[in-house]
C-alpha cells in the first residue's frame, strides 16, 4: 500500500485488513507458583489472550502461550515463570510492531503476571508501518501516550540541557533553535532563524573567516565536526566562547541539505585557560628577569655605597656635595623599586599574610605611576591610621594595577586624575550606592575623571569578557579578576559612574583580627611568627622580604604603642613572642622602645638589627636584654639561621 493510498484509507478499513493477522488483545491477570503453573486467574483471561479453552488452571503460562502463538518458544523458558517481556506477533514470516507484553511482580512464592496488549519496543517500532499497527482504541491510546512520553521527555532534556540545539539550512538560515538561544542571548529566536546575515553578524570579526572555512571544508562528508569560535551578545557588548558541534545531512546524491548540531558555551573553560596560561607566562617572565632585577640591585646598591663614602668625606660647601646626596637619595630609591617589582612577581602568589593596607596602597600606587603617561596624575589619600588585613598582598596589587588601568584606559587621549583615598569604616556604615559594611573594615576608593560607563553597562561589567573597548584593545578579564578577589577576602566591591563625569571604585575590606591562621592551620603546620619594628616603614628594609620569602609569618610597626597594644590584646603572638628590632641610627627610641616591651613581655625574645652602629658600641645595658644582636655584615641566609634557631629554641 502506498503512501497515499494509506493516507486516504480510513482507520477501519486499516483495522479489517489486518484484523484477520493481529489478534485484538486484552489485559488480563493471574496468579503463578513457582514453576509457573496458573493457580488463579480472571474469568474471562482465555478470551482476553485468545485462548481455545475457558479454564486455565493447573496449565503453565508457557504452555498457554505457545498454544497461542508457537512462534513465542524462541522467547520463553521452559517450566520457570515468565520474566518481564514483550512478545512480539507474527505471521507470514513477518514480525508486526505489535504484540503482548508481560509483567511480573513476585511477592512471597506466588507470581502475579498481567498480561497486556503493546507496542514493540522503539528499535522494532522505528521500521515499522501503520499496516503493521492495529487502531483499536488501546493500541491508539499506548501509541498516544508514547508519542507524548517521548516529546514531554525531549522538551525537558532541550530546556535543561546546558547547551543550544538547532537545524540549519544549507544556506545557514535556521529551521530549528533551542529554547536556550532566547535565555542565553536575551532576544526572540526568529530574529535570526530566518537570515543567515543576523546569523553571521553575531561572529566576531576574526572569526567569521575560520568559520566559514572550516564549514567549506567539512561539509562535503557526513561525519560530525566541530568549530570554536566566539559570538557577540545581541543586547550587551558581552563575548560567549561557543563550541558548535554540528553533522552536515546530505542528500543520496551528495547534494549538502543542511546542518544538525549543538552550541555549547565553552567561556568559563576559556577563562580557565587563559588563567592558566597567564600564570605560566608570569611565572617565565618571573624567571627571565630575577637574575637581571638581581644584578641592577647589585648595581645600585654599588652606587649608593660609593656616594655614601664620598658623600660623607665631601663639605657641605662643596659644590658636588649636592650632586653626591641626590645619587644616594635616588639609587636609594632605585632598589626599593627593585624590591617592589620583585615583590609584585614573586614565584609562588596566593600566600595570604598580614599587611597594613596604607603600606600596600601607597607602594603600589609609586609604582602605577611609573607606566602611566605623563598627563595622569595619581595621588593616594591616607587615613592615618594602621589598617591592617589578611589577603595575598600580590593579588591586591594586582587588584590595584586592573582598575588603574581602566582608569587610564577612560582618560588616555585627554589626560586626569586618579585619586586613591582610604578610610575605617564601621560595621552598618553604608557605601557606594548602597551597599553596608558587614563589620569593621578598611574602604578603598579608586576614582577617576574619566569619561565614564552607561547606567546598562554597569550590571555587567564585572562579567567575565566584557568589555567596551574596542575589539583587541580589553579582554573584559581585568574586572572580573578583581571582583573574585575581593570575595575571596571577604570584601565588596560596588561603582559609581557618571558618564562624561568619571567613575569612583569602592572595595570594602574587613579588618583582620589575628586569628585567621590559628583558625585555618593545623599547630604543626603553623609559620614562624615574628614582629618587626622600626623608627621608619619597616618594608623598606630587606630583612622583612628575606624572612617573608623564608616563610616567616611578618607583620610590621612603626609606632610602639600600637605594637604593644597588639601584643597584648591578640593571640596572634604569645607571651614568647619574637620582635626584630632595626636601629637605623637616627634615633635612640629603639632602646625606650625595648624597655616598654620587657615590661610587658619579660619572656619575649628580641633581636636587634643595627645599620649604624659596631656591636661593641652598643651600651651593655642594652645588649645584655637582646637575644640575638645582626649587624650588616652577617649575610641573609646566615641571618636568618641565626632568627630560626632562636625561635625553634625551648620550642
Amino acid at each position: 500500500m502506498s503512501i497515499s493510498s494509506l493516507l486516504s484509507t480510513s482507520p477501519n478499513e486499516i483495522t479489517e485488513s489486518t484484523a484477520s493477522t493481529i489478534p485484538l488483545f486484552k489485559s488480563c491477570q493471574m496468579v503463578l507458583d513457582a514453576k509457573g503453573v496458573i493457580l488463579h486467574h480472571q474469568a474471562n483471561a482465555h478470551d482476553c489472550i485468545g485462548y481455545p479453552e475457558a479454564n486455565l488452571t493447573g496449565k503453565t503460562l508457557n504452555e498457554v502461550l505457545f498454544a497461542i502463538h508457537p512462534h513465542w518458544t524462541e522467547f520463553l523458558t521452559e517450566e520457570t515463570p515468565p520474566e518481564n517481556g514483550f512478545l512480539p506477533w507474527e505471521d507470514s514470516q513477518k514480525q508486526h510492531a505489535f504484540g503482548l507484553s508481560i509483567q511480573t511482580l513476585h511477592l512471597n512464592e506466588h507470581f502475579y503476571v498481567t498480561l497486556a496488549p503493546a507496542l514493540a519496543p522503539r528499535d522494532t517500532l522505528r521500521n515499522a508501518s501503520l499496516l503493521d499497527i492495529p487502531l483499536d482504541t488501546e493500541t491508539v491510546s499506548q501509541l498516544f501516550l508514547r508519542l507524548q512520553t517521548a516529546e514531554s521527555r525531549m522538551e525537558t532534556y532541550m530546556h535543561h540541557f546546558p547547551g543550544i540545539f538547532f537545524s540549519q539550512r544549507a544556506d545557514l538560515s535556521f529551521s530549528y533553535l533551542g529554547p536556550q538561544f532566547e535565555s542565553t542571548f536575551g532576544i526572540n529566536p526568529n530574529r535570526i532563524q530566518r537570515s543567515s546575515h543576523e546569523f553571521l553578524q553575531l561572529i566576531t570579526e576574526k572569526d567569521l573567516p575560520i568559520f566559514l572555512s572550516k564549514l567549506e571544508k567539512h561539509s562535503s562528508n557526513a561525519s560530525t565536526f566541530n568549530i570554536t569560535y566566539r559570538l557577540k551578545h545581541p543586547t550587551e557588548n558581552s563575548i560567549h566562547h561557543f563550541l558548535d558541534v554540528r553533522t552536515p545531512i546530505l542528500s543520496p546524491a551528495g547534494l549538502l541539505l543542511g546542518y544538525e548540531g549543538v552550541w555549547l558555551d565553552i567561556t568559563r573553560q576559556t577563562i580557565a585557560e587563559n588563567r592558566l596560561t597567564r600564570s605560566v607566562w608570569k611565572e617565565n617572565i618571573a624567571t627571565l628577569t630575577r637574575g637581571l632585577i638581581h644584578d641592577f640591585s647589585n648595581i645600585m646598591a654599588g652606587i649608593h655605597s660609593i656616594s655614601e663614602l664620598y658623600g660623607d668625606s665631601i663639605n657641605k660647601e662643596h659644590d658636588w656635595y649636592g650632586g653626591i646626596h641626590q645619587i644616594k637619595k635616588s639609587s636609594r630609591e632605585a632598589q626599593q623599586i627593585v624590591r617592589r617589582i620583585i615583590d609584585l612577581n614573586r614565584e609562588v602568589p596566593g600566600k595570604r599574610g598580614y599587611h597594613n593596607l596604607e603600606t600596600l596602597t601607597r607602594e603600589q600606587a609609586e609604582l602605577i605611576e611609573m607606566i602611566l603617561p605623563r598627563n595622569i596624575k595619581i595621588t593616594v589619600k591616607s587615613s592615618g591610621e594602621e589598617l591592617p588585613v589578611h589577603l595575598d598582598d600580590v593579588q591586591y596589587r594586582q587588584t590595584l594595577l586592573n582598575l588603574a588601568i581602566n582608569a587610564r584606559d577612560a582618560m588616555e587621549e585627554y589626560g586626569g586624575t586618579i585619586e586613591i583615598s582610604l578610610s575605617s569604616i564601621h560595621s552598618g556604615d553604608f557605601f557606594g550606592k548602597n551597599e553596608q559594611a558587614p563589620q569593621n573594615g578598611a574602604l578603598i576608593c579608586i576614582k577617576d575623571n574619566g569619561c565614564g560607563i552607561e547606567e546598562k553597562h554597569l550590571t555587567k561589567i564585572f562579567a567575565p569578557f566584557f568589555t567596551t573597548k574596542e575589539t583587541g584593545k580589553g579582554s573584559g578579564f581585568g574586572l572580573y579578576n578583581t571582583k573574585i578577589f575581593i570575595e575571596e577576602n571577604k570584601g565588596i566591591i560596588d561603582i559609581e559612574s557618571t558618564p562624561n563625569q568619571g567613575s569612583c571604585f569602592y572595595i570594602y575590606l574587613p579588618l583582620t583580627n589575628f586569628d585567621e591562621d590559628i583558625q585555618s592551620e593545623p599547630a604543626q603546620d603553623k609559620r614562624p611568627q615574628i614582629a618587626v619594628y622600626a623608627d621608619q616603614d619597616a618594608e623598606d628594609f630587606d630583612i622583612v622580604k628575606n624572612l617573608r620569602e623564608s616563610h616567616f609569618e611578618v607583620i610590621t610597626f612603626q609606632e610602639k604603642e600600637k605594637l604593644v597594644r597588639h601584643l597584648k590584646e591578640n593571640d596572634l603572638f604569645p607571651a614568647s613572642s619574637t620582635v626584630l628590632l632595626i636601629d637605623i641610627g637616627e634615633s635612640s627610641s629603639i632602646q625606650e622602645t625595648l624597655v616598654t616591651l620587657q615590661s610587658h613581655h619579660p619572656k619575649g625574645k628580641y633581636i636587634l638589627q643595627s645599620q649604624s652602629h659596631a656591636l661593641e658600641m652598643l651600651p651593655n645595658t642594652f645588649s645584655e636584654n637582646i637575644h640575638l644582636i645582626l649587624d650588616e655584615s652577617i649575610s641573609p641566609g646566615n641571618a636568618l639561621k641565626k632568627i630560626q634557631k632562636l625561635i625553634e629554641r625551648d620550642v
